[in-house]
């Protein structure tokens, strides 16, 4: 009775074996001479007639899982190091304030390799470029991010930032939004 455990009671059991469904797929299965199907037990090998090229996967399953584990670690021994590094530059990065890492940024650009002699001309055109990505195209006038770029419209009018407020307390200084 293995099957009685998926069952709150033992009726319910018993009416489920005569029920159509379960006779059928019990004729279904007997026709086609399948071995049957146990979900909680362990896969029970055909016989030697049925299927001639059946090997135990036992052996080979545990030399396979040693393989894989041993190249897994040989490719940890050799990524250590950089491993390590990253932690450590992430925890670094935890700790800075937000001054901190554009400064470090600033000093990355800073201390990049110059550009050669000939490339001056395409660097002037690239400090032409980045003052024209510097002017923020903000028709309605709306109020800056945390980026520097104006936030979206919508989120302007969810706000409420279009509604002036008058403050009676602050002698009737006049706040944008709720």
């Amino acid at each position: 009775m293995l099957g009685q455990k998926n069952y709150t009671k033992q009726t319910v059991y018993n009416a489920h074996l005569s029920s159509k469904k379960h006779t059928k797929a019990v004729n279904k299965q007997a026709a086609s001479g399948a071995p049957s199907k146990n979900p909680n037990g362990s896969f029970v090998p055909p016989t030697s007639g049925s299927q001639s090229n059946y090997q135990p996967t036992g052996k080979l399953w545990i030399r396979n899982a040693a393989y894989y584990t041993h190249m897994a670690m040989t490719l940890l021994v050799l990524l250590a190091p950089f491993i390590n590094e990253t932690k450590s530059n992430v925890e670094r990065r935890f700790s800075l304030t937000a001054r901190e890492r554009e400064q470090e940024l600033l000093e990355q650009l800073v201390s990049a390799p110059p550009a050669a002699a000939a490339k001056d001309g395409a660097a002037e055109e690239e400090d032409e470029d980045a003052e024209e990505e510097e002017r923020i195209y903000n028709p309605l006038k709306l109020p800056l991010g945390w980026d520097g770029k104006p936030i979206p419209y919508w989120l302007y009018k969810l706000h409420g930032l279009g509604v002036e407020y008058k403050c009676e307390i602050c002698s009737d200084y006049l706040y944008m939004g709720r």
